[in-house]
């Protein structure tokens, strides 16, 4: 079998029109074969921009495939198993060593598009590839996290810590805690259907403490409870928790604040890893679903190509956090720093534990940036193994990070998600309608140039009381202590309310993508910074299986179409784009379509349907600040 590393689209992309017709091309009778002499157990890199993956038996085949416009080939059989044979009429963007691929490229072929710039583009042509060249990625869905213990505004002080309180200690102020029943019951009803996971804070959100300081649990009695119903009730798959900190027993600092693991001795890790095996199966006593798990949350933002071997040779002083990092700090934020190697020599021993006492869980790393962080464990095959997913957090970034031309490298084949997205009080988008449009369309970019599998916003509510709650929250829930009604003077307190600025960006990919949808091609006439597009196909399994999740369980019709439109965080708001919308499989397509828009009233607005013809396009114009969904169900 060839590695994973042997992956190699990477997102560029100025695509021409002309270009759709190198799609068939590769099917056709060769005219003249350019099949440039191969290159074994080398990577060829290509943009994303007018390249065709086909079936090929081997690398010999994949090469006489390669007949005008094809200027490159590029053989792996990792992430399309089924049309490893990626041809493209430029050339390459990199290669690199990666045992058992191959590839070629002609002399002096024409260099790649780069990444698009602002476009003045007000239409632009599409095409859906639903042959078996369009297929792409699995989208396993979306997920939230959950502010289910007190935070001080702006983040600055956890109170009480992990001390065990009774359930109306003023120190519980949380959600789902702090909502009425009738309001619990709406929030889980309305807001979270179609979510996948709740991503779990330990050590921050759930922090109680055992009584030797070295285990996770409940804070208060009715705690976990709590979670259990929105679980059930919500239909979320389950939780994916992780650490911002472990319990202060294990850490020099003796604090949920600052510091890092006291001993990496492989004893006291293997100890430590116990403790953490524990904690999975506490959540699992409470009737809490775990089918993910994380280490650590943003344990470096170090991203230097350090290998396993590098890690083992080091000194220990050169593996020494600053003193900064180290020290404990009362009354501030829950963390646990490593360095890229400590962090690596306690996955390699951690992961393989909890993996062979939870069979079936999933593990990522490293919640910030990724293989590039985790580069160590990328570099050990048996460190990898234990991986599931490369996490990364790049909070309140621009919708073109996933561009990167660099952004997949050293992935193994292992996919890459964003795992947390909020924006910060004073980045110049916060609480503003443009934010709504780069959050939609970085989940398409990430969807489309990452070919990412799912994504997370950060949190489902947070309180009417935290100046960061604008950037962070799908919604604000006002607790009993807030008599500021100043502030939202329509919430009565244990009530809860949309934020329409973040929810709006994120629901309908929750709403209407069933989970395990599969991504298909477009081929877009230029790559419009502004004028996103991703399209999917529903599960094949809906109504046999009843898969896609709750919404779509026996009721969703298997293999339909679905287009997702995102247009104009950069255009003025009275701008206009239209979309020419065909699909190449020679039949008509009905499609009903919902718009979401900032605006409060922008929510899965149902704006008729429209009639994709056989062999035609039709045209779909969006306005300015506008995400639709076209959907053939």
């Amino acid at each position: 079998m060839i590695p994973k590393q042997c992956f190699q689209l990477l997102p560029h992309c100025r695509v021409i029109l002309a270009l759709a017709l190198f799609l068939s091309l590769a099917d056709s009778v060769a005219v003249q074969s350019t099949c440039p002499t191969a290159k074994n157990d080398t990577l060829y890199k290509l943009s994303s921009a007018g390249v065709s993956m086909i079936a090929a038996g081997n690398s010999t085949d994949c090469c006489t495939k390669c007949v005008l416009p094809c200027q490159t080939w590029s053989f792996q059989n990792i992430w399309t198993p089924e049309t490893p044979c990626h041809l493209s009429p430029f050339a390459p963007i990199g290669t690199s060593t990666a045992h058992g691929c191959s590839g070629g490229s002609v002399p002096h072929a024409p260099p790649a598009p780069g990444p698009p710039a602002p476009s003045n583009s007000t239409a632009g042509t599409y095409v859906v590839d639903v042959s078996p060249r369009g297929v792409r990625q699995k989208i396993w869905g979306i997920g939230f996290e959950i502010q289910s213990d007190s935070i001080g505004s702006g983040n600055n002080g956890m109170p009480k810590d992990g001390t065990l309180v009774p359930d109306d200690d003023n120190s519980t102020s949380s959600a789902p805690h702090d909502l009425t029943n009738d309001e619990r019951i709406r929030f889980a009803t309305s807001l979270l259907p179609g979510f996948r996971w709740c991503r779990l804070a330990l050590g921050l959100f759930l922090r109680g403490l055992s009584s030797d300081n070295k285990q996770i649990e409940g804070r208060w009695p009715s705690q976990m409870a709590e979670l259990k119903q929105m679980q059930d009730l919500s239909g979320i798959e389950g939780f994916a928790p992780e650490y911002w900190s472990p319990p202060p027993g294990w850490k020099d600092s003796k604090s949920y604040y600052g510091g890092t693991l006291a001993s990496f001795a492989e004893n006291d890790l293997g100890e430590f890893g116990n403790a953490l095996i524990n904690d999975v199966k506490y959540l699992r006593a409470q009737g809490l679903k775990v089918p993910w798990w994380g280490l650590q949350n943003e344990p470096t933002f170090a991203s230097e190509n350090i290998s396993a071997d590098a890690c083992t040779n080091q000194s220990s002083a050169s593996d020494v956090h600053s003193l900064a990092e180290r020290d404990g700090k009362d009354n501030s934020y829950s963390k646990c720093s490593y360095s890229q190697c400590s962090y690596y020599k306690a996955f390699a021993k951690i992961a393989p534990m909890i993996k062979s006492a939870f069979p079936g869980i999933k593990i990522h790393a490293n919640s910030a940036r990724g293989q590039k962080g985790a580069s160590p464990i990328a570099s050990d095959a048996a460190a990898r193994a234990n991986v599931d997913l490369w996490t990364v957090h790049y909070v309140g970034g621009g919708s073109d990070v996933p561009l990167a031309p660099d952004f997949t490298d050293g992935t193994y084949g292992i996919p890459i998600i964003n795992n947390e997205f909020e924006y910060q009080p004073g980045q110049a988008i916060f609480g503003t309608p443009q934010s709504t449009l780069n959050t939609a369309q970085l989940i398409m970019n990430f969807f489309t140039f990452a070919q990412s599998p799912g994504f997370y916003w950060i949190h489902a509510l947070k309180p009417t009381t935290n100046k960061e709650s604008a950037g962070y929250s799908l919604g604000y829930w006002r607790p009993p202590q807030d008599t500021n009604m100043t502030r939202f003077p329509d919430l009565a307190p244990r009530h809860w309310v949309y934020n329409p600025i973040n929810y709006h960006a994120v629901a309908g990919f929750a709403k209407h993508m069933p989970w395990e949808s599969t991504r298909l091609y477009v081929v877009e006439s230029e790559v419009n910074r502004d004028a996103r597009i991703v399209a999917f196909r529903t599960p094949a399994t809906t109504l046999s299986r009843g898969d896609g999740g709750p919404l779509h369980a026996f009721k969703t019709p298997p293999g339909r179409l679905g287009i997702i439109l995102a247009y104009g965080q950069h255009a003025l708001p009275s701008s206009n784009y239209t979309y020419g919308i065909s699909i190449n499989d020679g039949q008509s397509h009905v499609l009903n379509g919902y718009r979401y828009t900032p605006d409060a009233s922008g929510y899965n607005v149902s704006i008729g349907t429209v009639t994709v013809p056989a062999q035609g396009t039709i045209n779909i114009t969006l306005q300015a600040l506008t995400i639709e969904f076209w959907l053939e169900y």
